[in-house]
């Protein structure tokens, strides 16, 4: 997979993570919240492809809870006059427990973000029988606040409504900041034949993408927890914003199950395991590059585990689910055209252990080559401090940096001129790069030839402006939720993952983008409008640009056992079909058991409902969707054996 088809997927999840926090705010998400969270989820006979997400390089961070619709908002708070630092906060944590109970004795720990203009730090505060306070740095405004992570009693504790989102400053100093403990997990992990609990139950979690894309463990299985027999409680964690974890499942000679849950809701999950099978690789050859791997694949994507290799010449791999595989050995991420070292194909069947030989090839590593040049940044961007990022557009062999960096207290100036910087990197791997200056959004390809460069020259454009207003394309009113992004002119093969947020101008009534004079990317977008991004040629003084966005037609499918509303699980994921002609854009958003599907085009669709475990196949549906409209689609399910 190309860099450019891997940032268009990553900018779709992001966009669908924006909409899952604002997903909750809806009629629909707020029933679902409020109903019994008892869920199936059924461990795939086969590995489906998964997501890809990547390694973030500075992005705008997005810590904002799940609002608790089932608690009263507090009073609001005073402002202050203007953004404050060097501040003395303090308050109270009002804690309610399980029984309705409101804690104020509890010690913990609190994460607030504090936020200026788009980007936020997080800060860390001490809870001493609920009491807290801290002084806020005092090097730049804060223009306001947030809770990132929440622990008191040694639990994690959810905010209440209200207390979500970005909060201004209390003029007094005094926060009141109330929270509830969410129910324990409650995890029955059963025989999806018979439906018997097994036992033991091993548990392991996910550390972080890209394992939790996968649907094997991979060498984690070697720390699995015994819980005992199910159903089990998951040990819930300790740190982190995200209230969502990735857990795999497993009991002896059964395959690996994984599932997602949220720990902010709590209650009953049921996972349905499979038998499954063992495999013995065996590899011939030897591998001395510190970046290869052992992946296997049931389809072209997203692999099932992923081991080191050359650490051993046999790996063995319990609790696989029956079915046709390809291990490959391979240097690189999976997702950005690898180098191969070696491929066979295998079979998995249940109950047996099965043996595969893969042999490798030998691949030399490129020789180190000299890479230095000159920066030249005019001194109307009155920069004193920035980097220069390096990322190779390629595989790194043979132990090579694939990203490096040099700060300019590393560059020596040049002449008497202070725009001109003499840089030097290490010696680097031949190949394409992308060079990035720091806090611009602004990148270079930069060619290292077999033989290495030395005088290579990256020249920064003078400054210049953009004001960009976001219209709705139907009526061409401005659209008050609307943000925006932009990023220069990329290298080939480059996504422009690494984008800048546009700063609103209150003065001038629009977002306002200082970028070097030439071609710019840029993005707008708004909750329940399609995204839009253009290439604007920005010249010097002061350019305009109207972003006119189309308003989103969809759906938001409700599942309801006669009277009872079921949520929708974080697994469980249906598909609006689109009629030929239609425009392929797709956006979802997924929050408190609660989905909508969006669509750029009206016209008719199919919706497409997968298996909801305990009731019939729901049969494809044909719905309407009106331009600009959302309407609740409830689907209605037949219980089944």
């Amino acid at each position: 997979m190309n860099r450019l088809l891997l940032g268009g997927a990553l900018i779709a999840l992001v966009l669908a993570a924006l909409l899952w926090w604002s997903s909750a705010d809806t009629p629909a998400a707020a029933v679902v919240a409020q109903a019994a969270v008892v869920e199936t989820v059924v461990a795939p006979a086969m590995a489906a492809p998964g997501e890809v997400a990547s390694a973030q390089r500075e992005i705008a961070m997005q810590p904002e809870l799940e609002p608790e619709p089932q608690a009263a908002a507090p009073a609001p708070v005073a402002a202050a006059d203007a953004a404050l630092s060097g501040t003395a906060l303090s308050g109270t944590l009002v804690v309610i427990d399980e029984q309705g109970v409101e804690r104020t004795d509890l010690d913990g720990e609190l994460q607030i973000v504090l936020w200026r203009e788009s980007r936020g730090e997080w800060h860390k505060v001490e809870v001493r029988a609920g009491l807290w306070s801290t002084t806020l740095p005092s090097e730049r405004p804060i223009k306001a606040i947030s809770i990132a992570d929440l622990q008191a009693g040694g639990r994690r504790a959810v905010p209440l409504a209200g207390f979500e989102g970005h909060i201004p400053i209390p003029a007094d100093g005094r926060w009141l900041i109330r929270a509830r403990w969410p129910p324990e997990t409650l995890l029955h992990v059963r025989d999806r034949d018979s439906g018997a609990e097994l036992d033991p139950v091993l548990l392991v979690a996910a550390n972080g993408w890209p394992a939790s894309t996968a649907l094997h463990p991979s060498q984690a299985a070697g720390s699995a927890k015994d819980l005992g027999p199910s159903p089990v409680r998951p040990p819930p964690s300790r740190q982190g914003r995200e209230l969502t974890r990735t857990l795999f499942a497993s009991s002896p000679g059964y395959a690996w199950g994984k599932i997602e849950i949220n720990e902010g809701l709590g209650g009953e999950r049921i996972l349905l395991l499979e038998r499954g099978g063992d495999l013995e690789i065996r590899i011939l050859g030897v591998v001395d590059d510190p970046n290869a791997v052992l992946r296997m694949f049931s389809e072209e994507f997203s692999p099932i585990f992923e081991f080191k290799l050359g650490t051993r010449d046999t790996y063995e791999v319990s609790g696989i689910v029956p079915g046709d595989y390809r291990l490959v050995a391979q240097i690189g991420d999976y997702w950005d055209e690898p180098v191969e070292l070696g491929e066979v194909k295998t079979q998995v069947v249940a109950g047996i252990r099965s043996k595969v030989e893969l042999a490798l090839k030998a691949v030399a590593a490129p020789a180190r080559v000299p890479c230095a040049g000159t920066l030249m940044i005019p001194a109307e961007w009155g920069l004193a401090d920035f980097t220069l990022g390096f990322e190779l557009l390629g595989t790194a062999l043979g132990g090579a940096e694939s990203r490096f960096k040099i700060r300019r207290e590393q560059m020596q100036s040049v002449g008497d001129s202070p725009t001109l910087y003499a840089w030097k990197a290490p010696d680097v791997q031949p190949g394409r790069y992308e060079v990035e200056l720091s806090k611009l959004s602004f990148s270079v390809g930069l060619d290292v030839p077999e033989q290495g460069i030395v005088d290579a020259r990256i020249e920064l454009p003078p400054p210049t402006w953009v004001d960009v207003r976001c219209v709705d394309d139907a009526t061409g009113l401005e659209i008050e939720d609307a943000m925006v992004s932009w990023h220069y002119k990329l290298p080939e093969g480059v996504s422009g993952w690494g984008s800048e947020n546009a700063k609103r101008d209150q003065a001038r009534d629009c977002f306002r983008i200082r970028a070097p004079v030439g071609t710019l990317l840029v993005q707008g977008s708004a909750k329940s409008f399609a995204r839009k991004h253009v290439d604007f040629d920005a010249g010097p003084g002061t350019n305009e640009l109207e972003l006119r966005l189309e308003k989103l037609c969809g759906l938001t499918p409700l599942l309801r056992d006669g009277e009872t509303l079921i949520p929708w699980g974080t697994d469980m994921r249906p598909e609006l079909e689109p009629a030929e002609g239609q425009a392929p854009y797709n956006s979802w958003s997924h929050g408190q058991g609660a989905i909508t599907l969006q669509r750029i085009d009206p016209g008719m669709y199919t919706l497409k409902v997968p298996p909801i475990p305990g009731f019939e196949p729901v049969p494809d549906q044909l719905v309407r969707l009106e331009k600009g409209v959302v309407v609740e689609h409830v689907i209605q399910l037949v219980r089944g054996p």
